[in-house]
């Protein structure tokens, strides 16, 4: 075979690969939970409230293979909502275009809602790095997009979702809870500060999931956060990364280059 076509040919793969592989900031777990963070609903006084962020539990398999967690008991306080990373702000780069993609499985007995609803696990970002639903403005995934939780099984599914505001809401309780203008999301999506996942009953996208701001940031959240059925249920993440999303007009052009290349390799002969 031509060797210029053999060059060319080589050129045009090397350029789809850099295409799919911009940008990506994969979190692997393998040596420590790299600055995850996990968020609960947890009690004062006669409030729920979301407490600091912790460092994300840790684990690893047997194969060696690291991952990160939250892990509920049939305590329903404190009960984990919220896992996600604020190690720095557009850490993974502009997510405009973007898709996230993540592995997922389930250990343990089910997952239960105070309102008495299965979680669905439901993709967050945020312009802010302050975890707590009256600050910044909040993007949440809807409900026909995010996995189900209970479906998960213990062996490892990747989930992915293209960032396009088709599959986002906007969080009723965030700046414009307070009377601000919101963010849009594409200026979130190039300025952002917290991105990870929320696990939420399985409320209408808009009823704001029974939550009361009383100017304190305290919140009565029924539909926020999961507690075990069990004894013991483990949500589980690993392999967290972004990755660009192909327009059409890429795989006209890819096309385009090979059908150029063939003519070329036929007229020499």
């Amino acid at each position: 075979m031509n060797r210029q076509f053999l060059t060319a040919l080589s050129f045009l793969f090397f350029v789809l690969f850099c295409m799919n592989s911009a940008f990506a900031a994969p979190y692997s777990f393998d040596s420590d939970n790299q600055g995850w963070v996990s968020f609960e609903v947890s009690l004062d006084s006669s409030e729920q409230i979301l407490s600091p962020g912790n460092s994300a539990s840790w684990a690893t398999e047997p194969d060696g293979n690291g991952y990160i967690s939250l892990n509920a008991t049939s305590d329903l306080r404190p009960r984990p909502y919220s896992i996600g990373t604020t190690n720095g702000f557009n850490e993974m780069g502009d997510l405009n275009g973007q898709e996230l993609v993540s592995d997922f499985k389930r250990m343990g007995s089910t997952f239960q809602t105070m309102a008495g609803s299965a979680p669905t696990i439901r993709w967050v970002i945020a312009d802010t790095s302050t975890v707590q639903y009256g600050l910044g403005t909040w993007y949440v995934s809807k409900q026909e997009v995010s996995p189900q939780l209970n479906d998960l099984t213990n062996e490892w599914q990747t989930f992915s979702l293209e960032m396009t505001a088709d599959n986002f809401f906007l969080w009723p309780y965030g700046d414009n809870a307070l009377g601000d203008i919101p963010a849009s999301f594409e200026n979130v999506l190039s300025g952002y500060g917290y991105v990870g996942f929320t696990l939420l009953s399985g409320a209408a996208d808009n009823s704001g999931f029974g939550g009361i701001y009383d100017g304190s940031q305290i919140w009565s959240f029924p539909d926020f956060g999961a507690y075990s059925t069990g004894s013991e249920s483990i949500f589980a993440v690993d392999n967290f990364t972004s990755a660009p999303v192909p327009e059409p007009a890429t795989f006209l052009l890819l096309g385009s280059g090979l059908a150029g290349l063939a003519f070329y390799r036929r007229k020499r002969k």
